[in-house]
């Protein structure tokens, strides 16, 4: 799947002070899931019938057939697959480092308390 997009909606939803997924309130797992499971599609097909809310089901059609199903980017997204097999450890933290995160964190929780 995206581990990218998990990581950030997790980052986004779920406070940090779980240890771990498997404390994470069943709520917040809920929202998450319902966010990221939108992009799972079995075929294309499927996928032209399920547009994003953000684009026309037109527009939508247009950049699967333009852009995902090409063979360059079918090509470079195996490739990717790939090297990403290949990582010992994943990094989820997206473009933003964990020291920004944890310090736009605080910055924001301390605001809210005074």
């Amino acid at each position: 799947m995206y581990v990218r997009k998990i990581s950030q909606e997790v980052d986004s939803e779920v406070p940090y002070h779980y240890s771990s997924w498997k404390n994470v309130d069943a709520n917040y797992k809920k929202a998450i899931l319902a966010t990221i499971a939108h992009g799972c599609y079995k075929d294309v097909e499927e996928a032209k019938k399920h547009p994003p809310e953000s684009l026309n089901p037109e527009a939508w059609c247009k950049l699967i057939d333009g852009l995902f199903t090409t063979p360059a980017y079918m090509n470079r997204s195996e490739k990717n697959k790939a090297n990403r097999s290949k990582q010992l450890y994943g990094s989820y933290h997206g473009s933003q480092s964990l020291a920004d995160r944890r310090h736009k964190e605080v910055t924001t929780r301390t605001k809210l308390l005074f």
